[in-house]
């Protein structure tokens, strides 16, 4: 067979006859990988997403060719394209991928992906959906999103996580707040000497008479200094800035 010429989906050869014969050929995949060796991105979604492209040969051809975004039209499992994200480092396509699979250790590769990117918002949402508290609240620190702190010591009083919105009071450098705590849990003398060691008694069942015993009460420290978070340089929780990277949409 002597391919004389090529057109669409038909193939035009000589036999040994010499006589003229048409075959009809699927073009798509050569049209394809021709379309990904140029670059040329209009024409790699429109032949991507006509749903006759398949085969393993085809994604391994793609990940060759350092184009494993493309990938992503092809897959449709949401643990395999969760994959293609980590690979690709693409936060926002794990971020949906994790919406399908919603367990904490995909939040939470979701949330450290998306802060090493800068993308602050990002990051909050996925670790609000693990419920990552811990994370959640460094996130805020680091930041200097204060007014969100004070929110997430709320939520983690509504769960009775006692010990974490004490840690919350203890970064907003809220004494009475770690006071109320303390008083709450059973420690009155402990509380009594943080509210005496920063000097703000607010007069109501705070004296040191009112202790169960002297020895209850250690000396109190006169250079105290309770905890303040640095005032954040880029505002109140702003986005680090992004360089856009052309990325084929999911």
């Amino acid at each position: 067979m002597y391919i004389t010429h090529v057109q669409d989906k038909q193939i035009a050869y000589l036999n040994r006859l010499c006589e003229i014969n048409f075959i009809e050929i699927n073009p798509i995949e050569y049209q394809f990988k021709s379309a990904v060796l140029r670059g040329n991105e209009d024409d790699i979604q429109s032949l991507a997403t006509t749903g006759k492209l398949l085969g393993e040969s085809i994604l391994g051809w793609l990940q060759e060719c350092g184009r494993s975004d493309i990938s992503v039209h092809f897959v449709q499992d949401p643990a395999a394209r969760f994959s293609i994200a980590l690979e690709l480092y693409n936060p926002q396509l794990a971020y949906t991928s994790a919406l399908w699979l919603d367990t904490p250790l995909h939040w939470d590769k979701v949330g450290e992906m998306a802060l090493m990117v800068g993308d602050l918002s990002l990051a909050e949402s996925a670790y609000q959906k693990g419920r990552n508290y811990g994370k959640l609240k460094f996130l805020y620190l680091i930041t200097g999103a204060y007014s969100k702190l004070v929110k997430l010591g709320r939520i983690l009083g509504v769960r009775k996580d006692r010990s974490a919105q004490f840690e919350v009071a203890l970064l907003l450098g809220d004494i009475k707040g770690q006071e109320k705590l303390l008083r709450e849990g059973g420690n009155k003398a402990l509380g009594e000497l943080l509210l005496k060691t920063f000097h703000l008694e607010n007069g109501e069942d705070v004296s040191w008479e009112t202790l169960h015993s002297a020895s209850e009460v250690h000396e109190q420290n006169t250079n105290g200094v309770y905890l303040q978070g640095a005032v954040p340089i880029l505002g109140d929780f702003t986005n680090w800035p992004l360089v856009p990277i052309p990325l084929v949409q999911s």
